[in-house]
């Protein structure tokens, strides 16, 4: 159910706290994703969104059927749709680096974009890319290694492991565009090892 409680904004307003409880006083309510958005002007993006490249889309959830309250409205039964945005401005320097204008409607906007990877900084550290995405780029590693270290004693063997490197390289790649990430490579100067970084 969605709760929505339309209000004016003081020209003079700089806050604005949300307080959100139950009627009674042993009611028990979960409220999830507190907006206040309206109309056409520039908001900044989350704090984790540092470039232009990573906000691919706005869309907004229009307000489902009436529920039994005035401003009562069940969720998730319409489509969303895209909503008409852009960039306002983009500073590195700034803690807000990233603003956008939306020209917002009647119903919840979300801001669709790529959040970086957590960096894997140790053998036991955790990433919430999925297994198959880690596989794929180890391995394009890991076989472009074996490649090198073969090349004068078996080129045989080492166009083979060449070869394996070109497809675990090209489903790496894939499955990173597929997922809106960029690929960063990072080349160890040890010879039994490579190194493999996801951003």
């Amino acid at each position: 159910m969605e709760l929505v409680v339309p209000f004016t904004v003081p020209s003079s307003c700089e806050q604005i706290d949300l307080l959100m409880s139950g009627i009674a006083s042993g009611d028990i309510t979960y409220w999830a994703n507190p907006q206040v958005w309206g109309g056409t002007r520039v908001y900044p993006v989350p704090s984790w969104i540092q470039q232009e490249s990573q906000v691919i889309d706005v869309r907004e959830f229009p307000l489902g059927t009436s529920g039994p309250g005035s401003n009562d409205y069940l969720t998730n039964t319409r489509e969303s749709r895209s909503l008409e945005w852009g960039f306002e401005r983009a500073d590195t320097t700034a803690t807000e680096k990233v603003h956008i204008w939306v020209k917002a409607g009647s119903g919840r906007p979300y801001i669709v974009a790529s959040r970086p990877l957590s960096e894997l900084t140790t053998d036991t550290a955790v990433t919430r890319v999925s297994q198959d995405l880690v596989v794929q780029g180890a391995m394009y590693h890991i076989s472009k290694a074996r490649a090198a270290k073969l090349m004068s004693s078996n080129p045989s063997l080492a166009g083979f492991h060449n070869s394996r490197a070109r497809e675990y390289g090209r489903n790496y790649s894939r499955m990173l565009k597929d997922l809106g990430i960029p690929e960063v490579r990072l080349r160890d100067e040890s010879s039994d090892r490579q190194l493999v970084r996801f951003s």
